[in-house]
């Protein structure tokens, strides 16, 4: 036979919340205030696993960010350096025409 509490699994909280109302005088008030509790460690037990969970993404996030940011001052160095490379050349095209 399952115990006052585990009786207690089912029922909604505004269910649970009338079992206690009268005070721990009322027959179910403690086995209404068990199964509350446990509901709550239940609930901060997803809590954190949903802070872990964003923490892990945000670290992923950042590690991307990250490697973006490299990528991108990589292609902004290889765009100076072939403009430079252009500037140059041109340059050296004006100064030193072929004829």
């Amino acid at each position: 036979m399952a115990s006052p509490r585990e009786q207690l699994e089912g029922e909604s909280l505004g269910q649970l919340a009338d079992r206690m109302q009268y005070g721990a005088n009322e027959g179910l008030y403690h086995p209404a205030a068990a199964e509350l509790e446990r509901r709550k460690a239940l609930w901060q037990r997803d809590s954190a696993k949903a802070e872990q969970d964003a923490a892990i993404a945000a670290k992923s996030t950042a590690e991307y960010t990250e490697r973006t940011a490299r990528y991108m001052l990589w292609s902004v160095l290889a765009i100076l350096l072939t403009s430079g490379l252009s500037a140059l050349f041109s340059f050296l095209a004006w100064a030193y025409p072929r004829h």
